[in-house]
């Protein structure tokens, strides 16, 4: 009868397991980075100057109504749904005092423009304002002075 070589078989046995072994792990690896890769929040499109130059959302008209003394902003945004808006900020100018105004999911009334939409927002203040700046996600978008309506 034939006599098995068992050390030459174990080797070969050991070799394949190895093999599996590394086929498996770069498997999961690569899973893991593509996973990543995907996800919009790492995207280059949520760069600041992406932001800019593809002006998701802009200011379409800032005033001051003086009778209310609201300021009335109304932004534009674009059909593009690739970007995720988590917050819209504006802030408010007068001379070197400054006021930040949130929009965002954490706020119940504020709700931020579908794309493709055009919305007025309001913000009620007593000094006359000189310009608005518009926030996105941390990024100044555009800034605007602030006209009587």
């Amino acid at each position: 009868m034939f006599k098995l070589n068992k050390k030459g078989l174990s080797d070969i046995i050991s070799t394949v397991l190895i093999v599996l072994l590394i086929l498996v792990s770069v498997s999961l690896i690569s899973m893991s980075v593509f996973k990543l890769v995907k996800n919009p929040s790492l995207s280059p499109g949520e760069s600041c100057p992406i932001l800019q130059f593809n002006k998701v959302v802009k200011i379409y008209k800032v005033c001051l109504n003086q009778e209310t003394k609201d300021i009335e902003i109304t932004l534009e945004r674009n059909l593009d749904e690739n970007y995720l808006i988590e917050e819209l900020a504006f802030v408010v100018d007068k001379n070197e005092k400054t006021n930040k105004y949130k929009c965002g999911d954490q706020c119940g009334e504020c709700k931020i423009l579908n794309p493709g939409n055009i919305k007025t927002y309001y913000i009620t203040t007593q000094e006359n304002p000189d310009k608005l700046s518009l926030i996105l996600n941390n990024c100044v978008l555009e800034t605007k002075e602030i006209n009587n309506c």
